[in-house]
């Protein structure tokens, strides 16, 4: 479990309720699970994030092959998930990832409940965020930021990831 301490800038979002502290803190941060780690300590003691799986498959990598350094016909896996600590939905993600880059127990952790930053771990993997925004096109009543950004472990990237936070990481208490 990761502390609030152990997230730098991430602490300052664990002690207010402003989008603009999450953003710092998923910016300053190379795993956005440690961030929503940190919420769930703060407001969930005990509990830890858990990725709820709505759709895995394996497809070609298609448009997302020149972010991941592959081939657009080679395979990648895609994972659609809600992160939420206890009842509570924190973000969705959307990840593309290169399951050759990974080891045989990741890929494993995978195909259930792991939050893929708790999988990769070992790896220590860095983060470069493309974008960030706070109003998009299609945004629903309830998300309120909305990242694209890339993995990279042994500098090679593992996975693009769109993440959606949810107007739950405001909440204060």
């Amino acid at each position: 479990m990761t502390s609030v301490a152990a997230l730098g800038a991430g602490s300052a979002f664990a002690q207010t309720s402003d989008v603009a502290a999450l953003d710092a803190a998923l910016f300053a941060n190379p795993s956005a699970t440690a961030v929503l780690q940190a919420w769930c300590d703060r407001h969930r003691p005990g509990q830890t994030v858990r990725a709820v799986v709505a759709r895995r498959e394996t497809i070609p990598a298609g448009s997302h092959a020149a972010v991941l350094g592959v081939g657009e016909g080679e395979p990648i896996a895609y994972r659609r998930v809600q992160l939420s600590c206890g009842d509570e939905v924190l973000s969705e993600a959307d990840n593309w990832y290169v399951p050759a880059r990974l080891t045989a127990e990741m890929n494993a952790a995978l195909t259930g409940e792991t939050p893929f930053g708790v999988a990769v771990r070992p790896l220590a993997p860095s983060r470069r965020n493309l974008s960030s925004e706070r109003s998009w096109t299609g945004q629903g009543a309830n998300e309120i930021l909305r990242h694209h950004a890339v993995l990279t472990a042994a500098g090679a990237p593992i996975a693009e990831v769109i993440e959606t936070y949810q107007r739950s990481m405001l909440v204060e208490g």
